[in-house]
């Protein structure tokens, strides 16, 4: 049984949403490191290790999977320099990879999700020629009772206009699709109640397999 998260680590996050300072955050650091920061990367690690027994394709260190607590505020209006939330993104090389496995944690609620979300240009086109000639692998995939009951159906951006490489299998479904990508949400406090954590994220990544596996062979001569 593992159960990394409670409820300290949501109150730390709801904590520093009403805080978002370095002052503050200097001075409760050490409660990040304990209340949050370790028992979330204890999390992922496990998690890791155990969807990689079964594909090994999504190895990655824990290090390459969670994301800095740290905002980019460079090129931001909003100059927060930390986010109110913890995440990782479990996939090949880590949070770079695609296809991915992601889970996002906030004070109020936890998302699951994971697929291809941060695709280039050449990525997409690739995608769109692989659904082309595969017409029924992406359709047939969302639509088995696993990912079905977790994530409804995929999401993303998608072209009004196709490029006319395209126009002529503009049927075909997601094939506007400029992001293919799936998302569970649920109140934090059901995840953080749950019995076994890992279990729980890892049932979630096995409903979304089939899913991933196509985008994998679609997205597999790409650089």
């Amino acid at each position: 049984m593992f159960r990394m998260i409670d409820k300290t680590t949501l109150r730390f996050l709801n904590d520093l949403a009403g805080n978002n300072n370095k002052e503050w955050f200097d001075a409760h650091r050490d409660v990040y490191e304990r209340e949050a920061k370790k028992p979330f990367r204890m999390l992922v690690s496990h998690l890791i290790e155990k969807i990689c027994s079964v594909d090994p394709f999504f190895h990655c260190t824990t290090e390459q999977a969670v994301f800095r607590i740290n905002r980019d505020i460079r090129f931001s209006k909003d100059k927060q320099p930390y986010k109110t939330n913890l995440a990782a993104a479990i996939g090949p090389g880590g949070r770079k990879g695609t296809p991915s496995f992601y889970i996002h944690l906030e004070s109020s609620k936890l998302m699951i999700g994971g697929g291809a979300y941060g695709v280039t240009p050449e990525q997409i086109a690739h995608v769109r020629r692989y659904l082309r000639n595969h017409p029924q692998e992406l359709p047939a995939a969302v639509a088995q009772e696993e990912f079905h009951a977790w994530y409804g159906d995929l999401l993303g951006e998608r072209n009004k206009v196709l490029p006319v490489e395209f126009r002529d299998v503009s049927t075909i479904p997601y094939i506007s699709n400029k992001q293919w990508y799936f998302m569970k949400e649920m109140p934090s406090r059901e995840f953080v109640g749950a019995n076994d954590q890992v279990l729980m994220l890892f049932d979630a990544f096995l409903a979304a397999r089939s899913v991933n596996n196509v985008l994998r062979r679609a997205l597999s001569d790409v650089g």
